[in-house]
């Protein structure tokens, strides 16, 4: 087998980042208990794959296909190279790419078409097909519902350091959202060019995550019937989808518009794979040409917002070569409209189509209405801070939600008279707005406005759940603002060094919480601020390489800057955050100290010990001089003892002789601090104890009366 085709070993991660690893050479028991587990996997499991080096050039790069997770980590002249195998089924679907880039810099995929020679390895032509851009890494760059052919496709990952491209020539110098055209070189230049010049690179190693999922659903007629001319035309229902393999080079289509239809706007859109061209034209019915377009990069075409009168209309696609897949669909986009809602828009399904270049204005036509817009953001603004604000008189409460393209709420406030979403970073594409729960005939307008660049260590919204979150950049520092008592703000942290603690601190006004998430968006570990404190920290947190999260949350509104600060392996007796929870208490062995701290009156830490006997132990917690604990054990999950309030400083300490099982220490801080306790578990001499030996204050820890008969 040449190197060629044999797939380059990979590791595969769990969503929060942490290696996994299947032993090989397993023997028939082995093979049974992995049978099993693949069984018992949910079958919509998303992989995860890390980039193993060299993988610079096609021949070296890793074998993906499918739905999968890329994870890769890139220093200064670095470039990353995945080849996804497209099969005959996976061209049969749409396809979505989500780039979570490197946090402060530019990053990049470019997606190229490979062809070989008769050996299957030398490269004998390759084609970019397009590029999927990320600018700091602070949002991701997503392409959505893309369809392929079958094939190898090589998906080259590159970047450059800060937020904007250097010099490098090109059309593509100085884009906003790739590195210069010379730095990505993912093949041989051709004989006799110039080596490419290397882009300006970060200075630290970052981490990118390549998403590529199932988009939405792509249906193919079984047995499509020729309909390359206009007497044989397909019949296209309106708010339908017709999609097909097509063998001419031509492709016919009737779409027939009631009186009902014609009341409404509509977009009628077509789709080719990625690499193909088409163009389209609509025609009235007699045939003459009303309006005519080409496909994008991404293999798409549209006539938007067509107002269009009751009859019959034809759509004539021109693909060029034939022998594709194409999808042709007619939706309805609802009510256009100038300035004005037009009812009824109280679902998404009837938003009113709306160009936000102007004010837009609306009345609350009973209690309660939910009235729904949908507009559009061209590149032009996508490069931009909005601000997305409802004006409405100052008595009335009214929700006011940014929706995505399918009526999802990306933000939403409850407020009284204004409201406003700032710092908005949104990529082109489809959105909507929500104006909600609001006294009748309350008179309302929206208006969006657009501001500067986003500046590097600044947050961007929309930023209020862990989908959405916000990349902390390489210096681990990012400035944020609250916007009232209802904001949080999730970050992302990518981590590429080796496992170690960390250290979230948080300084400003109106701090409410700080929160650690996983990789899968599962709160571990969170500590909130008392009246007034300006300063929070969550202390300890370990991390494996991989994707994190931390949210804060607001009290009022207040600016606050983010610290993200690596403080180096863990001390083995130290504890280890997050332990908050019987799923995450750590081992108190025999003759072992641990310490911790217990910064925040919310904070609790939990530890576990097993006795496989009777067995006479002495238990002591000895918290700081100026802190004070309480301790509480459990003894196979039954409340077992609890201290008695302490004064600060002062040790709890546990002697006896205790029965066979597994404990756990639940330890709080009745008065917290910042210095940290000591914790250690000791085994004394089992025939030491006397007769009245604690714990016996219960019939299951009944002492055993001596052979003399007397107890003392």
């Amino acid at each position: 087998m040449s190197r060629r085709h044999r797939p380059p070993a990979t590791t595969a991660l769990d969503e929060a980042g942490r290696a996994s690893s299947v032993p090989s050479g397993l023997g028939a028991r082995g093979g049974i208990v992995l049978a099993l587990f693949l069984a018992s996997a949910p079958l919509l499991a998303q992989p995860a794959v890390y980039e193993t080096e060299p993988n610079d050039t096609p021949a070296e790069a890793n074998r993906v296909t499918g739905a999968v997770k890329l994870i890769g980590a890139m220093g200064p002249r670095d470039q990353d190279g995945w080849l996804w195998t497209v099969s005959d089924v996976d061209a049969q679907k749409r396809w979505t790419f989500e780039l979570d880039g490197i946090p402060g810099a530019l990053t990049v995929v470019d997606v190229l078409r490979l062809e070989y020679a008769d050996n299957g390895v030398d490269v004998t032509d390759r084609k970019k097909l397009l590029t999927i851009g990320s600018r700091d890494g602070s949002k991701p760059a997503i392409a959505e519902d893309l369809v392929f052919e079958p094939g190898e496709y090589l998906l080259g990952v590159a970047h450059a350091g800060g937020g904007t491209a250097g010099s490098g020539g090109g059309s593509d110098a100085g884009s906003g959202f790739r590195p210069p055209i010379g730095s990505l070189s993912f093949g041989e230049s051709p004989a006799g060019a110039a080596a490419p010049a290397a882009a300006p690179a970060a200075e630290q190693p970052g981490g990118y995550r390549l998403t590529i999922r199932e988009g939405s659903r792509l249906l193919l007629d079984p047995n499509p019937k020729p309909h390359d001319s206009r007497e044989t035309a397909q019949s296209l229902r309106p708010g339908s989808e017709h999609g097909g393999f097509t063998v001419e080079k031509a492709a016919w289509y009737e779409l027939r518009l009631g009186e009902q239809e014609a009341a409404e706007s509509w977009e009628i859109a077509a789709q080719v794979p990625v690499g193909r061209t088409a163009s389209a034209f609509l025609r009235d019915a007699a045939g003459k040409e009303l309006s005519r377009t080409n496909t994008d990069a991404r293999g798409r075409l549209a006539f938007r917002d067509l107002g269009l009168a009751a009859g019959t209309y034809l759509v004539d696609v021109q693909e060029g070569t034939g022998g594709t897949i194409l999808a042709v669909a007619a939706r309805s986009i609802g009510q256009r409209i100038e300035g004005a809602e037009a009812e009824p828009n109280d679902a998404w399904n009837k938003a009113n189509r709306a160009d936000l270049a102007q004010p837009l204005t609306g009345r609350m036509g009973k209690a309660g209405e939910s009235d729904y817009f949908s507009f559009t953001l061209d590149e032009a603004v996508a490069d931009r801070l909005l601000t997305l604000a409802l004006e409405a008189p100052a008595e009335a409460s009214l929700r006011f939600c940014l929706l995505d393209g399918a009526g999802r709420p990306l933000q939403c406030r409850d407020r009284k008279g204004g409201v406003e979403l700032v710092d908005l970073l949104l990529a082109p594409g489809e959105y909507g707005i929500l104006v909600a729960r609001g006294p009748e005939g309350t008179a309302y307008t929206v208006r969006l406005t657009a501001g500067g660049e986003p500046q590097p260590g600044v947050e961007v919204e929309p930023n209020d759940t862990v989908e959405l979150a916000s990349a902390v950049p390489t210096n681990n520092r990012v400035k944020g603002r609250f916007a009232g008592a209802d904001d949080v703000d999730f970050y992302r942290v990518v981590v590429t060094s080796e496992p170690q603690l960390w250290r979230f601190q948080v300084m400003g006004d109106g701090i409410h919480e700080v929160a650690y998430h996983d990789g899968a968006g599962i709160q571990g570990q969170r500590v909130r601020a008392q009246g007034g404190q300006r300063r929070v920290r969550l202390e300890n947190v370990f991390l494996l390489p991989g994707e994190h999260s931390v949210s804060v949350t607001g009290r009022s509104e207040g600016d606050y800057t983010l610290l993200a600060l690596p403080i180096g392996p863990p001390d083995p007796d130290g504890e280890r955050e997050p332990n908050d929870d019987t799923s995450r208490m750590q081992l108190l062995r025999f003759g072992q100290t641990r310490t911790g701290l217990l910064e925040d009156p919310s904070d609790q830490d939990n530890y576990r010990f097993f006795l496989a006997d009777w067995d006479h132990i002495r238990l002591e917690v000895k918290p700081p001089a100026d802190g004070a604990i309480h301790a509480h054990l459990y003894w196979d999950t039954v409340p077992f003892r609890q201290s008695a309030p302490a004064q600060p400083g002062q040790p709890l300490v546990l002697v006896g002789l205790f029965p066979p099982g597994d404990y756990r220490l639940a330890l709080s801080a009745l008065k917290t601090s910042e210095a940290e306790y000591a914790l250690s578990l000791e085994r004394r001499d089992r025939f030491a104890c006397p007769a009245d030996c604690e714990p016996n204050d219960d019939p299951a820890f009944a002492n055993p009366v001596p052979p003399t008969l007397v107890v003392e």
